[in-house]
């Protein structure tokens, strides 16, 4: 199992390596950081940019549904408290 593991764990970071490269890995290669570090960090951006992209959207949603519930109690003649 730990083997399986590690063998995904090392063709997620080379697809991270092949997506990121342009992107992120040479600039923080640039300024200086070792290419493992680089590599370490560029995930933990990527994680971090989830994050906030799903509270983002989750937010939204949350406006929007309640933005729909205002709209349907104002059709129907009952203002929401």
């Amino acid at each position: 199992m730990h083997a399986t593991n590690n063998r995904t764990k090392g063709w997620v970071v080379l697809s991270l390596v092949y997506i990121y490269r342009p992107h992120t890995l040479e600039p923080l290669q640039e300024l200086g950081l070792h290419p493992h570090t680089a590599i370490k960090l560029a995930v933990k951006l990527h994680a971090h940019s989830i994050q906030h992209a799903y509270k983002i959207v989750s937010t939204h949603d949350a406006l929007l549904r309640r933005a729909l519930t205002i709209i349907n109690t104002v059709v129907k003649g009952v203002l929401p408290s």
